[in-house]
């Protein structure tokens, strides 16, 4: 009997809604007709003294408000919350009940310690960067493979290089010492996009930084693999103590 090959779909796990804005339903339809057939739409939160983990927005009326264009694609819309840390001191309050309500925990480590923190013992699912300036750490292959191993997926955000040619540059270098420090495993591309006119179509990605996709092939096909691993249902999630 010939092999079936189980149908993959592409995703982009970081969608940034504005407050009140009459951009975020056409924000979600674009990724839809795009063919992104799950989306992240992402809580960023700056881990401060005293702050407290905030809970999931309510979605339902975004989504509801283009039931049509949502309901008919099979679109599958994820709570996700990125929390920007420096001091490692403050991630106790990563144990919050309020995480829990979230599909997909994401760190932003603005710190060496944070970074190796977040690769070695936090229980999360995508480690993201600033890639738009010189990181404040080394990425190390040691602490990489940790993170790996413990089925951390590393992310890359296009949407900010498309703005600045500055964090072009930079966001262009970050990701070739990641990808190339990763070895191609665990990476995933997401837009950050806040707007739909950012919004980029999956193939349309390839085209932004042809020199590492075409050395790294494994870049092409990053929203279908590890990120289907992140959005489904059937798979339990990644998250490791």
């Amino acid at each position: 009997m010939p092999k079936v090959r189980k149908k993959s779909y592409f995703h982009d796990l970081r969608l940034k809604l504005l407050e009140d804005s009459a951009h975020n339903g056409q924000l979600l339809v674009t990724a839809s007709e795009f063919g992104y057939r799950c989306v992240g739409v992402d809580h960023e939160f700056k881990l401060e003294k005293k702050s407290q983990v905030p809970r999931p927005r309510d979605l339902s009326a975004v989504i509801n408000g283009y039931p049509g264009n949502m309901q008919a694609a099979g679109v599958r819309v994820l709570k996700r919350l990125t929390v920007i840390v420096e001091e490692p001191s403050l991630l106790h309050v990563m144990t919050s009940p309020a995480v829990s309500e979230y599909d997909v925990i994401a760190v932003q480590p603005n710190s060496e310690r944070t970074f190796q923190q977040a690769c070695s013992t936090m229980p999360i699912d995508i480690i993201t960067m600033d890639m738009t300036q010189q990181l404040p750490y080394n990425l190390r292959r040691q602490q990489i493979g940790q993170a790996i191993e413990r089925g951390i997926t590393f992310e890359i955000c296009y949407t900010p290089a498309l703005l600045d040619p500055t964090a072009r540059r930079y966001t262009f270098s970050n990701a070739l010492d990641l990808i190339h420090t990763c070895k191609g495993k665990n990476v995933v591309v997401s837009s950050g996009a806040q707007r739909p006119m950012e919004l980029r179509a999956p193939y349309d990605i390839a085209n932004l930084y042809p020199n590492i996709l075409m050395q790294y092939w494994c870049c092409y096909p990053l929203t279908l693999t590890v990120a289907t691993c992140l959005a489904s249902k059937e798979v339990e999630s990644v998250r490791t103590c």
